[in-house]
């Protein structure tokens, strides 16, 4: 798993892309890229994986491109899944939603704490980096950069 504060690569050993930002957007970037042999280097401010959550949910729609990269499982595996859900004020039923109809297999939203989405994310990027068909520099700069 790559975490925490790693050692910058050795001076020529050039990444293909930089993303900034280590958080669940950058980290799927990061997976995708490095699954088709691109060399990546992410760069975060933070000292690691996020300690609070910003996003309330895994949406079908996210399962699906998580599935095709081989890690909607390990999200199942870890979260919550909702298949309906009702809105409620003052006592009053407002909606009921039932996300089985939303035209997915993945009929359902998927609960997850951010920490667990970002730690899930980072060993695919390890695992990516370590099978690139790119060689020794792909894996070299797959590092994750924080401080």
């Amino acid at each position: 798993m790559i975490s925490g504060r790693l050692s910058r690569p050795a001076s020529g050993s050039d990444c293909d892309v930089l993303i900034v930002g280590a958080g669940p957007t950058g980290l799927v970037l990061a997976c995708e890229l490095l699954a088709r042999g691109i060399g990546v280097r992410v760069i975060d401010k933070s000292g690691g994986v996020a300690g609070q959550t910003r996003a309330l949910a895994v949406h079908a729609r996210a399962l699906e491109v998580l599935d095709m990269m081989g890690l909607a499982g390990a999200f199942i595996e870890h979260g919550q899944v909702v298949r309906r859900f009702g809105l409620y004020a003052d006592g009053r039923d407002l909606a009921r939603v039932d996300l089985a109809r939303n035209g997915s297999r993945f009929g359902f939203m998927l609960d997850i704490p951010q920490d667990l989405t970002e730690t899930i994310l980072r060993t695919g990027s390890a695992s990516w980096a370590a099978a690139s068909s790119r060689g020794p520099s792909s894996a070299a700069c797959a590092g994750i950069l924080t401080g």
